[in-house]
């Protein structure tokens, strides 16, 4: 056909039909392929004609209508920092008719089928299945072994790990022995990290809802400590504990908790995880029992000197990974994704190496 032979003739409209024709013949792998480039040529032409392009951060905490309660999602929080920084460099971050949708994902979505649609795996990875990956144009993901994993399923992604825009909190007094951040889950058993801390009969608070079905008052801060405060929180207390949702923990997703905690001052505590290791190396003490968190408590004391070493280089750590740099990531990928000379040639080499229904 001629369009087939002219690549750099085709319109976004005469790529899409394309890819509906591999779908069509169940070659779902090049419809995805050639319905992205009908995407990419079409914003590149947008770029060119000099209207910017718009993006919308998007995560499961905009789905619900309490405004308060998004409070308590660790996701809202991620969402936050992304934005702040890509408007700080110079995007455009809307809701409103977006060409770009970044979602942070932790839960499927139903994402629009004309935007451009980049997905960073974060969280819930068992979640993340080729029903609805197949709807994204991009995979960036959490985990190195789960992105080998995606490979093997025929979905590239590319590496990109947690953050932090916290800072080194001043010098300050242990107020808490233990703290807890994070909400219970009303449906299942108590968290196993807060578990082995009621076992331990170390002294701990929790902030986070529901709590009131599994923990006595006092072990109750409340229902939420304040976001632009948790580095006063991290700093002045003897150990902050953290923990992963189980599949997170079986693909080594490490929270992005743990990145603030170091690079506020404090000292974090995690239930195992083979991916701390590769990012932090031994400075966050793990555990899977009670007694194990017994005895990092006593190891690690404060005062300690073993404690102080550890802190300070997991600090220096987290604090090399930054939103700023994250942010710049993704506009990497769009300034390359759009660009009309890098279009072009991805059109022609499709069209090479996959000859048209």
């Amino acid at each position: 056909m001629n369009a087939a032979s002219s690549p750099e003739k085709m319109s976004p409209e005469d790529l899409a039909r394309i890819a509906d024709r591999f779908a069509r013949s169940q070659r779902l792998d090049l419809a995805r392929k050639f319905f992205t480039l009908a995407k990419r040529l079409n914003l590149s032409r947008k770029l060119a004609a000099g209207q910017p392009l718009t993006i919308r951060v998007y995560s499961a905490s905009d789905d619900s209508k309490d405004e308060f309660r998004k409070l308590l999602w660790g996701d809202y929080w991620v969402q936050y920092e992304l934005t702040r920084c890509l408007g700080l460099s110079g995007h455009t971050v809307t809701r409103i008719q977006p060409d770009i949708v970044i979602h942070l994902f932790g839960f499927p979505a139903t994402l629009p089928r004309q935007t451009y649609n980049i997905a960073w795996i974060y969280s819930h990875p068992d979640m993340a299945q080729p029903q609805y990956l197949a709807q994204y144009d991009h995979l960036f993901v959490l985990s190195d072994t789960f992105r080998i994993h995606l490979q093997s399923i025929g979905f590239p992604s590319e590496l990109m790990i947690g953050a932090t825009s916290r800072e080194p909190y001043p010098a300050t007094e242990i107020r808490y022995p233990a703290v807890f951040i994070g909400n219970a889950r009303p449906q299942a058993d108590m968290r196993n990290a807060v578990k082995c801390l009621l076992e331990s009969g170390h002294p701990f608070l929790v902030w986070g809802d529901h709590w009131e079905q599994h923990l006595p008052p006092e072990r109750i801060g409340g229902l939420y400590y304040e976001n632009q405060r948790l580095d006063r929180l991290y700093a002045g207390s003897a150990f902050a504990i953290n923990d992963h949702h189980e599949d997170m923990r079986r693909y080594g997703f490490v929270a992005v908790k743990i990145f603030d905690i170091l690079a506020s001052g404090g000292f974090p505590v995690s239930d195992t995880n083979p991916g701390i290791q590769e990012i932090f190396g031994d400075t966050v003490p793990q555990f899977s029992t009670a007694s194990q968190l017994q005895a990092i408590f006593r190891k690690y004391s404060p005062g300690t000197a073993e404690r102080e070493m550890l802190r300070k280089r997991g600090q220096q750590i987290a604090l090399s990974h930054t939103w700023n740099e994250r942010a710049a990531t993704f506009s990497r990928h769009i300034e390359h994704a759009f660009d009309p000379l890098r279009v072009q040639s991805d059109l022609s080499r499709a069209f090479q190496e996959h000859p048209v229904p």
